[in-house]
């Protein structure tokens, strides 16, 4: 098993996040459900600027399979696989 650091502390895990930034991680992971919700078919830079969430942990979310991108347009739409897993 591979370690990396954490995107959001820089400690060392198997994760995109480290057990302590992982609720972290999920409550932008609700705050980015809720903007699709409100703004259908937005893409990763339009999540960055409305909502200010780092691009790091955009992509360290979809890295767990939480979020995905769309090839090709870079629409960002949630998981709805994990979502219900949730």
């Amino acid at each position: 098993m591979s370690t990396k650091a954490c995107i959001i502390c820089g400690y060392y895990s198997s994760r995109p996040f480290c057990p302590s930034c992982e609720e972290r991680a999920i409550k932008y992971f609700d705050k980015i459900c809720l903007f699709i919700k409100e703004s259908p078919k937005p893409t990763v830079l339009e999540v960055y600027g409305e909502t200010f969430i780092p691009l790091k942990v955009i992509y360290g979310l979809k890295d767990m399979g939480l979020l995905d991108i769309v090839p090709g347009n870079g629409r960002l739409v949630v998981n709805s696989q994990k979502l219900a897993a949730r």
